[in-house]
């Protein structure tokens, strides 16, 4: 998908599923200069034994106006490093329920529409067990992610995309579930962490806004590649 700043929360070990709310931002929050600038929000896991990853959200594009869903884990094996979409059509503004899932040896991802409660689709893959993908390994961990990644990096192109909103995000494990809080959260990592660039300020930015009390479980993200 590129590279790109972005804002990543990751959970403690042990943990095989997320879910919850990605609120998308409203047209007069979306600037995007180019389809080289696409928006993420995306669940995911990692394992730390095997450094084995794979991404599952929406994504979206200037050029189409609405967001669809993928699933990427970046597999040197595969053709296009595996990645994979399903249209979906949800309009810049609207809310889409997601869930994605760590199964034995693969990964699934459903999407949910946020006012019928219907399901939108679902994408699955599946892997070999060197990558250590199970419900149960103790090194698998869960995140999730707001980016603007870029297919030619220009962090001055421009773009932004304010008000990008994760909520009622919960976290699973065979133990049991709950929100996600500071207790199952291993780190945080918001890059870049100020804006960087010549002293003009060009370079991208990243703004991170948390209600009070729900740390973990919510927050706000705006992204601005500063032309």
């Amino acid at each position: 998908m590129g590279t790109g700043p972005y804002w990543e929360v990751v959970s403690t070990g042990r943990h095989f599923r997320g879910s919850g709310w990605a609120e998308t931002p409203p047209s007069e929050s979306m600037h995007l200069t180019s389809d080289r600038d696409v928006p993420y929000m995306f669940f995911g896991c990692r394992n730390s034994r095997t450094q084995r990853c794979c991404d599952g959200g929406i994504f979206t594009l200037r050029s189409r106006g609405v967001w669809d869903m993928f699933l990427f884990p970046n597999d040197p094996d595969r053709p296009g490093l595996g990645w994979l979409d399903k249209p979906i059509a949800r309009p810049w503004g609207s809310a889409v329920y997601l869930i994605f899932d760590v199964v034995p040896n693969g990964v699934r991802l459903t999407a949910i529409d946020a006012r019928t409660w219907q399901p939108l689709g679902t994408l699955q893959r599946s892997f070999g067990a060197d990558w250590g993908f199970h419900p149960g390994d103790p090194d698998l961990r869960v995140y999730r992610c707001v980016t603007i990644g870029q297919r030619v990096e220009d962090l001055a192109s421009g773009s932004w995309i304010r008000g990008a909103h994760w909520h009622n995000v919960y976290l699973y494990r065979s133990s049991g579930y709950g929100p996600w809080t500071a207790r199952w959260t291993s780190s945080v990592a918001q890059h870049p962490t100020a804006r960087t660039g010549d002293e003009a300020g060009s370079g991208p930015r990243v703004e991170v806004r948390i209600p009070a009390g729900r740390r973990y479980f919510e927050d706000y993200v705006d992204i601005h590649l500063e032309g």
